[in-house]
């Protein structure tokens, strides 16, 4: 989230109300203009370092030598040098991990890992948080703590509503040393959490399992974000908590 410099209003229907977030338009002119300003400073460490940013920015999600394209009507099966894993082909969640030396289950449907939740907040929401957290600001006259309370909220469409993704398309590498990738595309089921809430239009995921460690790293990528910066949202993996068996 993002602190604007300066209020910005937002005609709600027949209300205005103020936010303190800039738009999504408004942010990414002001990093593409000091993205070029840094290239373009004549400092070279500092063109790059830019250059470095950019390039970790632009990483293909999906690979186009090496992979092999997995159906997405079922779940699928992974092997790795240290685990077996189940992703749900649901949403790309892990719904069952063991070791292969032990056999121990570290995860399973009933305690997923990585599961994407992207979750909007209502006027509700919002009013049950400040009357726990700021209770006394709650009185009128306190235009900071009545702004933070979201006034105008109420009379716009802001559902309190975790908005579910479904898999698109993911695929499998293998390097040769061992280390297995995954990629994985996701998708809202529902428009409305692009176009009306202002989730991205695509959420990639890039799990790799290293040949070297029995570890694994997850990177998150989301695309498109077109939507409105006027309702709230918060993005978040569940996680069930580890476990043995």
């Amino acid at each position: 989230m993002y602190r604007s410099l300066s209020p910005m209003t937002v005609v709600l229907g027949n209300r205005t109300s103020f936010i303190i977030f800039e738009g999504w338009a408004e942010q990414r002119r002001f990093v593409t203009q000091a993205m070029i300003n840094m290239l373009n400073s004549g400092d070279p460490d500092l063109k790059a370092r830019t250059e470095q940013e950019i390039a970790a920015l632009n990483l293909e999600t999906f690979p186009s030598k090496g992979t092999v394209p997995q159906p997405i009507d079922t779940n699928l099966l992974l092997k790795t040098k240290y685990f077996n894993l189940t992703f749900s082909n649901q949403d790309a969640r892990v719904i069952q991990l063991s070791e292969l030396d032990s056999a121990r289950l570290w995860a399973d449907a009933a305690h997923p890992l990585f599961a994407l939740h992207y979750q909007s907040f209502s006027y509700a929401n919002y009013q049950t948080f400040c009357s726990v957290y700021t209770a006394r600001c709650l009185r009128p006259g306190f235009d900071v703590c009545e702004d933070f309370s979201k006034l105008g909220l109420n009379g716009t469409w802001s559902p309190s509503v975790e908005w579910p993704f479904a898999l698109t398309q993911w695929s499998t590498l293998s390097d040769k040393d061992g280390t297995v990738h995954l990629f994985a595309s996701l998708n809202a089921r529902d428009p409305r959490a692009v176009t009306m809430i202002g989730a991205a239009n695509e959420y990639n995921f890039h799990y790799t399992f290293p040949a070297l460690s029995p570890s694994i790293e997850l990177r998150v990528q989301w695309r498109n974000k077109v939507g409105p910066s006027c309702i709230l949202f918060v993005l978040k993996f569940k996680r069930f908590g580890l476990f043995r068996r």
